[in-house]
């Protein structure tokens, strides 16, 4: 399995483990297709209010050099990460940059 399918698999399953750490899913990417221009898929509040911007990667995509600017952009109103469901399809793993922490 890889593209499109996979990546609307990786979403479903990500938007499922927020919701279990307590997380108020304010955006999200996908509904019929994974594509966004740069914008993450995610965008959520934690528990105790604080906004988190969150790009969900699978398979062996990358980030896209204009999926970076946007996220650079929105660092500066929280927190960014990249997170990869393994190959597996079970656990995430955190594969923020270190230009975005």
């Amino acid at each position: 399995m890889h593209g499109p399918k996979l990546a609307k698999i990786s979403n479903e399953k990500f938007n499922n483990w927020l919701k279990k750490l307590g997380y108020q899913v304010l955006g999200k990417e996908f509904s019929r297709s994974v594509q966004s221009g740069g914008w993450p898929d995610f965008v959520v509040k934690k528990p105790k209010g604080k906004v988190e911007f969150i790009e969900v990667k699978s398979g062996k995509h990358r980030l896209d050099q204009h999926q970076l600017e946007i996220l650079k952009m929105l660092r500066k109103l929280g927190r960014v990460r990249i997170m990869r469901l393994d190959g597996k399809m079970k656990n995430f793993k955190d594969e923020t940059p270190k230009e975005l922490k």
